[in-house]
């Protein structure tokens, strides 16, 4: 949705995974999708835990939950993210970031969902959220051909120009994000003082 030159907005800008939801959407769909599947137990090993910190630009764990769920078609894998987004997911639910989209949503302003989550995900979250825009990673038999990781900004800028823009998300990776924003509300399980050291407190929540 590209804005005209003359048309300005209040863009609030959310992350999924660790922010909307206390999961990453993709390894808790692939858990409940392939119970079975000896990429999943893989995946979730400790050996492919401590692979994933030593080496996090290889991402193993992620490639093996896409690997566990390319059994499926396009078909059957609409059918099951719907279902999943539907009846699994509520309960990871990070309650007070969905208030927050829901008071800006009511305020007017124009809310947009980036994620690095493959789209089959994405797309039935930010429908059952009420989203007026989404992106997110392009998912096609077992791969992302389009990857999102880090790339918000970028993306942000083709929505301009804005007048002012709320960025909300969990992710160190969203740095320069963050900087660009007028108003800011950032999740951490982990490297609180990581974050503290760059923004103000009251913009950073460690629930």
């Amino acid at each position: 949705m590209q804005k005209n030159a003359d048309t300005q907005m209040m863009l609030a800008v959310f992350d999924l995974c660790g922010t909307l939801f206390r999961c990453n959407t993709l390894f808790a769909f692939g858990r409940w999708a392939c119970r079975r599947s000896f990429a999943v137990w893989l995946a979730d090993s400790a050996p492919a835990k401590l692979f994933d910190m030593i080496f996090p630009s290889v991402r193993f764990r992620r490639r093996l939950f896409l690997f566990a769920i390319r059994r499926f078609d396009d078909r059957e894998l609409a059918f099951l993210s719907l279902r999943f987004c539907r009846d699994l997911l509520p309960k990871y639910a990070r309650e007070n970031a969905i208030e927050l989209l829901s008071a800006l949503q009511k305020k007017g302003w124009t809310t947009l969902l980036i994620t690095a989550a493959p789209d089959f995900l994405a797309k039935n979250i930010a429908r059952m959220l009420g989203f007026s825009e989404w992106r997110a990673s392009e998912y096609k038999n077992g791969v992302l051909t389009v990857d999102l990781t880090g790339d918000k900004l970028r993306i942000v800028k083709e929505y301009g120009p804005w007048e002012k823009l709320y960025a909300v998300t969990d992710n160190r990776s969203d740095l320069p994000l963050l900087r660009t924003a007028n108003y800011r509300r950032i999740y951490c399980r982990r490297y609180h003082k990581w974050w503290l050291e760059r923004f103000p407190k009251e913009e950073v929540f460690s629930d």
